[in-house]
């Protein structure tokens, strides 16, 4: 049996970033892509991890087709951690909910603050600001660590906003579930140099290349990867971004990409 497996869905950086440290801290420890899972059974593992970004309040799309296709044994021991700006929403107790429909539950949850990433609402933080989250970041995921190791059944993290709790679910079942079209929004700036970078930053394969210029494919999980990791800022989301800071993690952004790309490379 394998000790410990955590799967991770990121578009910018955060979560791959997370699971990599944990993953550091745990033995006999895989690391897995979510978007790359073609087989859910995963009966042979002792502990599963999901770490993921919040959205709207809850989960990505690719993370609740996952989860309800997930084969673990009754006994797996299960916990998540979602990356965010500031709050999780409601996204623990969303994972909770699909996994008890499968007659099992969440044995632990957590929340991890990284740098904000939400292009559509604010720029990207100073780099010093930056360097305080991840400084942050390590210290939880000692803590998160210590918890894993032993199996702990704890109460789940929530977050403080009443809000969250009282209609995040709602929220988010109702916004992201417009994400697979909205790559219609994406504008191409003449400024693209046809690097193709943001096909290789996208995780979920949706967008093609056409005469040196992206084309996306209408099932996108709207992580921003591609917009964000653009070297020109070529890509914009309406009339939205153009003014504001982009943000990639710079301690992964390398090796993330390269994942990526060798990952689209075993599909072709």
């Amino acid at each position: 049996m394998k000790e410990n497996v955590v799967f991770y869905f990121s578009g910018t950086g955060n979560s791959y970033q997370v699971a990599k440290d944990l993953s550091g801290k745990l033995a006999d420890c895989e690391v897995a892509n979510i978007a790359d899972i073609s087989d859910s059974d995963y009966n042979d593992v002792d502990r599963v991890g999901i770490v993921f970004p919040t959205y709207f309040w809850g989960i990505p799309n690719i993370v609740k087709k996952f989860l309800g296709d997930l084969k673990v044994s009754k006994g797996t021991y299960i916990y998540a951690i979602a990356t965010c700006g500031g709050t999780p929403g409601a996204s623990l107790d969303q994972i909770d909910d699909i996994l008890k429909r499968q007659d099992r539950h969440l044995s632990a949850g957590f929340y991890v603050i990284m740098p904000d990433n939400y292009i559509l609402i604010y720029d990207a933080d100073l780099p010093e600001k930056q360097e305080e989250k991840f400084k942050k970041e390590k210290e939880k995921l000692e803590y998160i660590a210590k918890v894993v190791k032993v199996k702990e059944q704890i109460r789940f993290e929530h977050s403080k906003l009443f809000i969250d709790h009282l209609i995040g679910k709602q929220l988010n079942q109702l916004i992201v579930k417009k994400y697979p079209t909205k790559d219609k929004e994406f504008v191409v700036s003449d400024t693209c140099i046809g690097c193709g970078r943001c096909q290789k930053a996208c995780s979920v394969k949706n967008i093609k290349l056409v005469e040196g210029k992206p084309e996306w494919q209408h099932h996108c999980e709207f992580c921003m990867g591609c917009l964000q990791s653009c070297p020109k800022s070529a890509i914009n989301w309406k009339n939205k971004t153009q003014k504001r800071k982009r943000y990639y993690n710079p301690n992964v952004i390398h090796e993330l990409l390269l994942s990526k790309e060798n990952s689209r490379s075993s599909m072709e």
